[in-house]
């Protein structure tokens, strides 16, 4: 394959990184684990995981290159708190569609988008008023005592102490200086929600639009599997703690947040609450806009280049591949 030609569009950024896609796509693990490995990046996860952490690396590099490092997208938030209720339950709510769940432990994790780092905690159990007795199966399942419980103050109470935990931080109130993360829609949507209701408090502000990870997550690294554990294996991070523990399922929730910031995933917005009712919010992107990403050149024949250093690790690795395609 010839170099770049600087005259042509075939110089621009778009039409690069289009290129580089391809090329990665085709990739076979040990290739990408020879790109990641040289750009001082983690080379743990599944293919799918890899291939995305590589794109990520050369799109912010060829971008800066391009003097287009506007178009790198930015966290929308400075902080993210990762929350996983556990609730009430029974082996009956199968089959019982009006099962009242009571939220009985609030544990929270803060994390700092720019240091990508945990940077502190909240953790409380809950006293359950309708239904004060847990079940054998809520007990086994999530390891929380009945003595736990009955020393434990109501949720209102739980409530004003995590907003007292808010305001410490100075995130209680802060418009976009903080965003909330949850495995899913049952968090806010239903758990705190009826809640709520239960203890006749108004729905917190704060709570009312937040980011749904399992979507952020097949969203950002084109995955199926959405469950907590899926992710963790995919992304080769090692559980710890026991599941369906709130505390510690949070703490590993924060661990898949933590590497997808590290892996170039910018979050967004994706889920709200109004009139009691959950509300997809689409954090997907429209066509790309070609003129947003102008013909700037980039110096394919200097051996610094990005796109020099991508094509020499390809041949560098079996001495046949360049830039995606057989040598000729």
């Amino acid at each position: 394959m010839s170099k770049v030609d600087k005259k042509s569009d075939d110089a621009s950024a778009l039409h690069t990184l289009s290129r580089v896609n391809g090329s990665i796509n085709k990739m076979s693990v040990p290739l990408l684990h020879h790109h990641l490995r040289n750009a001082g990046l983690s080379y743990d996860g599944c293919k799918l995981v890899l291939n995305r952490r590589l794109k990520e690396h050369y799109k912010r590099d060829i971008l800066t290159e391009c003097s287009l490092e506007h178009m790198i997208e930015k966290h929308s938030f400075p902080y993210y708190i990762i929350i996983d209720f556990e609730a009430t339950c029974d082996e009956s709510e199968k089959q019982d569609e009006d099962y009242l769940h009571e939220i009985i432990e609030f544990p929270a994790v803060l994390c700092c988008a720019q240091t990508g780092k945990i940077v502190d905690t909240f953790h409380s159990y809950c006293k359950p008023t309708s239904a004060p007795v847990l079940s054998d199966f809520c007990r086994n399942l999530t390891g929380i005592t009945q003595a736990q419980v009955d020393s434990a103050p109501v949720f209102s109470e739980v409530l004003d102490k995590f907003e007292d935990w808010l305001k410490c931080h100075k995130l209680f109130g802060v418009e976009n200086g903080v965003a909330f993360i949850t495995d899913g829609s049952s968090d806010f949507g239903q758990f705190l929600n009826v809640q709520c209701v239960l203890h006749n408090i108004d729905y917190p502000k704060w709570a009312r639009k937040w980011i749904n990870l399992k979507k952020a997550y097949v969203n950002f690294y084109k995955v199926n599997d959405r469950r907590m554990t899926d992710m963790l294996h995919q992304l080769s991070i090692t559980f710890e703690g026991r599941l369906h523990c709130g505390m510690d399922d949070a703490m590993n929730l924060a661990k898949v947040v933590l590497q997808m910031i590290s892996d170039g995933a910018a979050f967004h917005i994706n889920e709200s609450l109004c009139d009691g009712k959950i509300i997809v919010v689409s954090d997907q992107k429209g066509p790309v806009n070609k003129k947003e990403y102008p013909n700037r050149v980039l110096p394919a024949d200097d051996m610094d280049s990005v796109l020099a250093k991508f094509n020499g690790l390809n041949i560098s690795f079996d001495g046949k591949v360049y830039d995606g395609r057989k040598k000729k």
